[in-house]
């Protein structure tokens, strides 16, 4: 019998060994996956690299930089590595071309970035930085359930809630997870595994 259950934050390892080795399988099917898929993309992009200018610019809008990037190769992520490390690491998201944009998205065609941090100024950045740190929060939660648990688990995804409200929820169906309520030591399990291994 399948439970599913909405997670937020909470680990032990349970129930049966003999679905650990199936969990691994399909674990490890999806990564081949990816792994694949990763390939094919450079495959198409290897052959020959292309320079492509990008501004980077500043809430403040004074001072912007331009700097000569590798389409299809670098991200919004190196872009700031040219201005610094530093910042570039404290980067949440990139507003580029006027959409939100993944710091590790590869950079298509010239454009101008301006790089978010989690101290934003402008409400309508601020909003995006905190919608995307909630999402983040989220598929973590749904990798560490994932991992976590010794029995079949099917990831469902992050559920629709209200990131104003400060809390975050990944829904997982658990085999065989009858009635269980995860009490403190199992939470601290959790953001454990979460704190080391992501």
């Amino acid at each position: 019998m399948e439970k599913t259950i909405c997670c937020s934050v909470q680990s032990v390892n349970v129930l049966k060994k003999g679905c650990r080795a199936l969990h691994n399988f399909d674990r490890q099917r999806r990564l081949e996956l990816f792994c694949n898929e990763q390939q094919r993309q450079a495959a198409i992009h290897d052959k020959k690299v292309e320079k492509v200018f990008w501004t980077i610019e500043n809430e403040a809008g004074n001072d912007p930089v331009k700097v000569l990037m590798n389409q299809n190769i670098s991200t919004f992520h190196d872009c700031m590595k040219h201005i610094s490390r530093l910042k570039a690491d404290r980067m949440a998201l990139a507003y580029a071309n006027g959409s939100y944009k993944s710091v590790l998205e590869k950079l298509s065609g010239n454009g101008r970035m301006m790089p978010l941090g989690y101290n934003c100024q402008n409400k309508n950045h601020a909003n995006a930085v905190n919608m995307a740190y909630w999402r983040s929060c989220a598929f973590l939660l749904g990798a560490v359930v994932d991992q976590a648990f010794a029995v079949d688990v099917q990831l469902v995804g992050p559920s629709k809630v209200d990131y104003h409200s400060g809390r975050f929820e990944y829904i997982a169906k658990i085999k065989d997870l009858h009635d269980w309520a995860p009490n403190s030591e199992n939470l601290f399990a959790l953001t454990e595994k979460v704190v080391g291994e992501y």
